[in-house]
């Protein structure tokens, strides 16, 4: 029975069902919350100002660890990104050189 009621849906203070959303600020990377879904509408009369954390705090190794290795993972996602569109020059160019010595040799 308590599986059930840790995984029933909530309902937010306007009686709408708050939405789970992931935090990725440094306090609280990867931590799991819910929130009104007219939070962020336009102009405060729309948000009822529902906010509930799902997960429990992280310990202090992890909020001190995760931060650094999400960093770590964007700037290998950057680099990578770099090197594709180096590829695609670098291909491009070889297409080019292929196409203009096919037709001078011909």
């Amino acid at each position: 029975m308590s599986h059930i009621s840790e995984t029933r849906v909530t309902d937010c203070y306007c009686g709408k069902i708050a939405i789970l959303k992931t935090s990725w600020t440094n306090d609280n990377p990867g931590r799991h919350f819910r929130v009104c879904p007219n939070t962020g509408g336009r102009g405060p009369a729309l948000q009822c100002g529902f906010f509930m954390w799902v997960d429990p705090p992280m310990c202090p190794r992890g909020r001190a660890i995760i931060p650094g290795l999400l960093r770590k993972l964007k700037a290998r996602d950057e680099e990578i990104a770099s090197l594709k569109k180096r590829l695609r020059v670098m291909v491009a160019v070889i297409l080019l050189l292929g196409f203009l010595l096919f037709f001078w040799f011909i």
